[in-house]
């Protein structure tokens, strides 16, 4: 019998059959046939399907990357972190564009939705250059308005010592002689004194105005301003003229000239308003290509749930026909041949083709069967590829592409399949999480701090959630929620006031916070029997009344809803 086992088909068949062993070659033909046919066509999809998918995919996250970059240059402060940021521009484009040539490549029908003009971005990455000079010309127009400002503030100082030391001594004669031309002198002091602030007044203003229309008013009337200081000075004494006549020197090319505070200011926006079209212009482009990445992703999921499913019937096609083939061949020895063509052929194909069916539903946790055949072994190897490939696609579909935690899609279908089934006896908890004040942390801290922290929170809560029961999920913004089942009140209650501490013991700084120094969170939390729930709203609203009552009393609190389903 051990003998028997290790026989070729082919072996078996004639020591078992020698009469039908033509009709046992032509079924054992056919299955060979039809194994390496699906294998070729599981192979092609996942070639001209599978890897376009997962390319464009990546594809969409590097978009994502250089949008993020462009906006680092509009945000960023330092010459260094713009033309880092600029490098780093210039290598992603060239990075994207290899990489949507070879994805169109793999499929020609991308083709036919990748419709963009390479040479529009070359010519985008031609004006980089131009870019980092715009850069580096902001960065010298701020180096020169930063020395204008302590210029203007140093020879206001110094002037208005002068003057100070002269209306002093002017005061003490007008106390001593009572003479009208000390009076009259020390008048004239006293309002070129007041201009002269007015003037440095005028010129601060200007190093920190944003608009062309109002820096040519300010232009104008610090030209008038320093005109009648000029009339002022002809009336001075000797000493206190000359001081301020030199001054007046230093001063007037800062008010009336081509290098004006005025006119570097001028020159400074129209060289941001110049890099911010040129941002404009990638942002454009990144936007664009953005939209046809998604809808190549669209298409192909699309395609591979097509050709899964067309795979399937032909394959449940192809198991009758053996089938078929397998009752003539092995009427008269029905259990030794049925045993045989059951167990190695048709089961496999049986289970595949429930698999594929599974697969084409978009459902990823299915059992590859197994088999010792080789030819199944490769079919079967090439159903494990295309249900990684799913896989990473469902899986991109329902995380949060920034703190890499279910997104607001899971959350709804979450809610929505609990709420549906209506098992008896079963309790649904939602949580909801809104970090206090985080726009204002936003603002002063900036988007890339801000973005670290919303990761760091949606950690707290991947770490403190149970994975058998919680759905952590990003709800929007700085929102998040998380889903519990079949677990009581007061576990719900110790989760919301866990995370809210574990929050603030994080210490991250916040100084815009009104309620802490530190980066805190306010919960809402709702427990109640399913099938008292109307609608998966109803659960919603309770949760966001606790969530809105947490607020009103203070932030950095926890609060239970009372209130239940009726």
């Amino acid at each position: 019998m051990t003998s028997v086992k290790h026989l070729t088909l082919r072996a078996k068949l004639i020591l078992a059959f020698g009469l039908i062993a033509s009709f046992s070659i032509i079924s054992s033909g056919a299955a060979v046939y039809l194994f390496e046919a699906y294998q070729a066509k599981l192979l092609s999809v996942s070639q001209s399907q599978g890897e376009p998918l997962i390319k464009s995919a990546d594809n969409i996250e590097k978009l994502r990357t250089l949008s993020l970059q462009l906006e680092r240059i509009k945000s960023a402060e330092g010459l260094s972190q713009r033309i880092l940021a600029l490098e780093e521009i210039e290598t992603q484009w060239s990075s994207l564009l290899t990489d949507l040539e070879y994805t169109k490549s793999l499929n020609q029908d991308l083709s036919k939705i990748y419709i963009y003009n390479p040479e529009s971005i070359q010519q985008l990455l031609t004006a980089i250059p131009i870019m980092s000079r715009i850069i580096g010309e902001l960065y010298y127009t701020q180096e020169q308005n930063e020395k204008i400002h302590y210029d203007v503030l140093k020879r206001q100082e110094k002037i208005l010592t002068v003057f100070r030391l002269e209306i002093q001594s002017s005061r003490l004669q007008l106390a001593q002689l009572m003479e009208a031309k000390n009076s009259l002198k020390l008048n004239l002091l006293t309002d070129i004194e007041r201009r002269i602030n007015k003037l440095t007044s005028l010129l601060l203003e200007g190093l920190s105005s944003k608009h062309n229309q109002e820096l040519s008013k300010l232009a104008h009337r610090s030209l008038i301003v320093l005109k009648e200081i000029e009339q002022l000075t002809n009336l001075l004494d000797h000493d206190i003229k000359a001081s301020t006549n030199a001054w007046l020197i230093q001063a007037r090319p800062n008010v009336a000239s081509e290098d004006s505070v005025f006119q570097q200011r001028k020159r400074q926006i129209r060289l941001k308003r110049i890099l911010d079209s040129h941002i404009d212009q990638h942002i454009l482009k990144i936007n664009k290509l953005d939209k046809l990445t998604y809808d190549s992703v669209k298409f192909l999921k699309s395609e591979v749930v097509t050709n899964a499913s067309q795979i399937t019937k032909d394959i449940a096609l192809a198991s009758k026909l053996l089938i078929a083939l397998a009752i003539v061949c092995l009427i008269s020895v029905f259990l030794i041949v049925w045993l045989f063509v059951g167990r190695h052929i048709i089961r496999p194909f049986i289970e595949t083709s429930r698999s594929m069916q599974l697969l084409a539903k978009g459902e990823t946790q299915i059992a590859i069967p197994k088999s010792k055949e080789k030819e199944v072994q490769k079919m079967l190897r090439s159903l494990k590829v295309l249900q990684r490939y799913v896989a990473k696609v469902n899986d991109l579909a329902e995380k949060d592409s920034l703190t890499n935690i279910f997104n607001r899609r899971h959350f709804d279908k979450i809610l929505n399949q609990t709420i549906n089934d209506k098992q008896a006896n079963s309790s649904i908890s939602l949580l909801m999480c809104d970090l206090d004040h985080f726009k204002p942390y936003n603002d002063y801290y900036g988007h890339q701090q801000g973005d670290d922290c919303l990761k760091f929170f949606a950690q707290i809560l991947e770490r403190l959630s149970d994975s058998a029961s919680d759905h952590a999920c990003r709800y929007g913004g700085e929102e998040f929620a998380i889903i519990i089942l079949n677990k009581p009140s007061h576990y719900a209650e110790s989760l919301a006031q866990l995370i809210c501490n574990e929050t603030s013991k994080a210490l991250i700084p916040h100084k815009q916070s009104k309620c802490a120094d530190v980066v805190t969170v306010s919960v809402g939390v709702a427990t109640l029997q399913i099938d008292e729930i109307k609608d998966v709203n109803h659960l919603i609203s309770i949760a966001d009344k606790a969530l809105y009552q947490a607020k009103n009393n203070g932030r950095n609190c926890v609060l239970i809803n009372e209130e239940n389903g009726n």
